[in-house]
Parts: structure tokens; sequence; C-alpha cells
């Protein structure tokens, strides 16, 4: 196991325990998943599914224990965290040491593959090669789905991409429609994720948000820069092979 592997050890108790709780607003949590990124999930509950770098599993259970998918896997470099995932969505998680060694060992298994706050740990030089093995893991016509802090954001996206130690490159949608058209992905699309407004909270910070997007308007053209169309903290982006 390489030097840098071992910074992911105890990644969920040394770092992610720090931004949000494990079991804290599980639900909405998964909700929020499903509003976000339930038009790229495929609709046959016997589709093959992988999750890279799963966190706290909150995708994992609501696939596979909620909405009863039967070939969901993941996979992880921490003991920890398939430990965890494992708790929440049994059977469902192992650790590998090699991502891209396993995702050319898998080629054309999967319907979807999903990587959420995960591209930004990995290298600048490795990344066309993350993303080539993972198009080549995709069976034709198969899904990719990304989540990523957004640079284009001043204000929360450079906390996102300096608070984690383990962070290695920062995106905006420009960069990353780049990488994914440079892996030969097509249908690319960026978006924004939409908030749940079930409660008041989401309804302020909502309203928050549009403001906040009005003073980014101002702020970009008067250093005579194009706007990009997402500006949230977090980018999300989707691909089809």
């Amino acid at each position: 196991m390489s030097d840098r592997n071992t910074l992911f050890d105890s990644y969920l108790t040394r770092h992610l325990s720090h931004v949000t709780d494990p079991h804290q607003y599980r639900k909405r949590k998964k909700d929020h998943l499903w509003l976000n990124y339930g038009h790229l999930i495929p609709r046959q509950r016997d589709a093959r599914i992988l999750e890279i770098g799963p966190g706290y599993g909150d995708l994992l259970e609501l696939l596979a224990v909620d909405r009863g998918y039967t070939s969901v896997q993941a996979i992880d470099l921490s003991q920890e965290v398939a430990d965890f995932c494992n708790t929440v969505a049994p059977g469902t998680t192992i650790v590998v040491e090699d991502t891209v060694a396993f995702l050319e060992a898998h080629a054309e298994q999967f319907d979807a593959i999903f990587m959420f706050h995960v591209l930004e740990h990995i290298p600048k030089p490795e990344i066309p090669v993350m993303l080539q093995a993972i198009h080549r893991a995709l069976k034709p016509g198969g899904t990719l789905a990304l989540e990523v802090p957004n640079m284009a954001n001043p204000f929360i996206g450079l906390n996102f991409r300096y608070a984690d130690f383990t962070h290695e490159v920062g995106f905006t949608e420009m960069s990353m429609t780049y990488v994914l058209e440079h892996a030969d992905f097509r249908q690319i699309g960026i978006f924004e994720p939409k908030i749940l407004n079930d409660r008041y909270e989401r309804i302020l910070q909502s309203a928050a948000r549009k403001a906040v997007n009005l003073a980014l308007t101002f702020i970009y053209r008067a250093y005579a820069s194009r706007r990009p169309r997402v500006v949230a903290p977090v980018l999300c982006a989707s691909a089809v092979k």
C-alpha cells in the first residue's frame, strides 16, 4: 500500500466525522441523493451499479436497502469505510489498493458508476487515467455521475478545496467538461444540486443561494469575466459512455 493510501486509513474518524454526522439527517441525505441523481440511476433493479468512495454509505443504503437494487457494489481504499458501509448495506463494500486496476479487471461490467467527492482526492496526472478506466468499466451507454467542490464559488468552494488535506485538485464546469471529454465521454451534463425545501432552514438556504448567485454575477462582470453557469459550492456532472 502506498504512503498516500494510508492517509485514508482513518478518514472517517479523522476528517469526515468533523464534516457530517453518519446518522443525523440520514433520511434527508438519501432524499437529497434521489432528488439530484435519481434520473441517472438505472430503472432495472438488477442493474450493476458501482460506487467509488462510498463515505458513510448513504447511496448504498438508498439503493440496496431502501429501493431493492440487487447488484450494488462499492470500493474504497479504507477498511474503516468498508466496515461502516457494510453495517448499513451488508455485503456491498470491499477494500481495494488500486482502483484503476479494479476497474481494468471489470471491463464493460457496470451500468452506472458514482463518485461523490472522490475525484478531487486524486493527483492531477492520475485523473485522466482514472476516468479512462471508468469509461472502460462501463457498459456501452452506461452512465457516470460525479460530485466535487466547485472552485467557481469563491466563498465556500475554496474552503471545501483546502479544508481537507487529502484534496489534490479543484474543478470548475470548464475543467470538468475538459477531462470528461478527454476520457471519451459524451452527453456531458454539468449541474448544481437542488435543495430540498422541506423545512424552514432549507427555504432560507435556497433564498440565500439566489442572492449569492446574483452577487457573483456582478463580481464576474466587474472583472470582465464570463460567469460560469454553475456557481454553487458543489459541482455535479454526468456523462455517458
